[in-house]
């Protein structure tokens, strides 16, 4: 929050002053004029946009239309993850506008996408709960995979939610420290490593679950082929950014010539769609009439096993015989 006071106090005299106007270090500044740091800008605003409006629109909408997204979509997970994401795009927007008008300086740019990089993070590891936890569990139901044991989600959620942790505490003290020369922790990049490979790994594994199961309800002849395109956008998205981000992992810090602020723009943008499309297929996903109908069956189903069983005496068991 002090990251935030303090940029705010940036913005406002400018506008107290009674004008809105890039001042002539934001004119004269090269940001303006080469393509892919203004293009990056650009794309952070388009996204926040995307984040704040579009997305809580689309959350709103299905929540309404459809009973079965509200076991996958809670109203507590899918909506801070969308918040999570806005911050990060608003801390993006304001670090690169104030440091390319030469309004900060180096480290307090530093310490703002510190900031950003930890809502980045935490909505990256919630997303990709919401993924790999209820709605692969739902889309297993539905291929008739009923008892297909879900620990191992579990487990691989846990690994990679600590390492998160670990990774977003490192890399920040890194990314500040290391500009002012004092001392830097994980100097073989272990931690960071490990959770970019854990999180691909994840991703990889939630996709194979996703595809399997629509595989294998095509096969059963189950209803959802209007499910396909999204879905398949969904993995996309999905492991897409996973593999951005181990990319940019490695160009960074084994090929670092390769690196470029150019390449680095390009990743970040093409990262930016890719978490775009997994947070619009998802809620349209979580409502699909398919799933609806199925869980609706899936109760019904169940229902009638129970009255079968105990009978119209209000739990007495007659095993199906009238008294």
């Amino acid at each position: 929050m002090r990251i935030l006071e303090e940029s705010v106090l940036y913005i406002l005299p400018p506008m107290l002053e009674g004008h809105f106007s890039l001042s002539n270090k934001c004119n004269n500044s090269p940001f303006w004029h080469e393509w892919y740091p203004s293009l990056r800008f650009s794309f952070f605003v388009i996204f926040m946009v995307y984040y704040v409006f579009g997305m809580p629109t689309l959350f709103w909408w299905v929540r309404r239309r459809s009973d079965a997204s509200k076991k996958i979509l809670q109203w507590y997970t899918y909506p801070i993850a969308l918040t999570f994401m806005s911050l990060y795009m608003l801390l993006a927007i304001i670090a690169e506008g104030l440091f390319d008008c030469e309004m900060i300086n180096s480290i307090k740019y530093l310490k703002v996408w510190a900031a950003g990089n930890v809502f980045h993070y935490f909505a990256n590891v919630i997303i990709l709960y919401i993924i790999l936890i209820p709605f692969v569990n739902r889309m297993m139901k539905h291929a008739r995979w009923e008892g297909h044991p879900i620990i191992g989600h579990w487990i691989l959620m846990a690994f990679v939610s600590i390492f998160m942790l670990l990774f977003v505490i490192m890399w920040n003290y890194n990314l500040i420290h290391g500009v002012t020369g004092q001392k830097t922790t994980d100097p073989n990049y272990g931690i960071e490593a490990t959770y970019v490979t854990l999180y691909f790994v994840a991703a990889l594994y939630t996709a194979g679950h996703l595809v399997s199961s629509r595989i294998q309800a095509m096969r059963i002849k189950a209803s959802g082929q209007g499910m396909i395109p999204w879905c398949l956008l969904l993995v996309i998205g999905l492991v897409g950014y996973a593999l951005m981000d181990f990319i940019v992992i490695f160009a960074y810090h084994v090929v670092e010539r390769v690196y470029t602020e150019s390449a680095s723009s390009a990743f970040v943008i093409l990262g930016l769609f890719f978490q775009a499309f997994m947070y619009l297929s998802l809620p349209l996903l979580a409502s699909s009439k398919a799933l609806e109908n199925e869980e609706a069956k899936r109760l019904n189903t169940a229902h009638e096993q129970k009255e079968l069983y105990e009978g119209p005496t209000n739990g007495v068991q007659t095993y199906g015989t009238q008294v």
